[in-house]
């Protein structure tokens, strides 16, 4: 389940425990995945006073990574309806305003 966080870097994240991963968005637009993460985590970035503090100290650069995409920064400029399939994340909107880009574009 995605929750919405109240921080001025860290947009939502997810937690999937069967996997040890979470999963942040950033206010940038750039979201991550973050794996051998502990249950405790994602439970301490939520009770976090501060929450961009607690991300780099505990879980910046002490898990490995992988960048998914700058999804949020790319829905304006482009329509690709496979990025639903990345991490549960939906596709924008397509209408007639749509400037169609490829979809390396979104998650290169």
């Amino acid at each position: 389940m995605r929750i919405d966080l109240n921080s001025s870097l860290l947009f939502w994240m997810e937690y999937f425990a069967e996997e040890h991963r979470l999963q942040l968005a950033f206010h940038s637009g750039e979201v991550y995945d973050y794996f051998d993460v502990p249950p405790a985590i994602p439970s301490e970035l939520l009770a976090a006073s501060s929450k961009g503090r607690y991300f780099n100290l505990n879980i910046r650069d002490r898990f490995p990574t992988l960048r998914l995409h700058d999804f949020l920064r790319n829905l304006n400029n482009a329509c690709c309806p496979t990025v639903g399939t990345l991490s549960g994340i939906g596709p924008p909107a397509c209408g007639s305003e749509c400037r169609a880009k490829s979809c390396t574009q979104l998650v290169g």
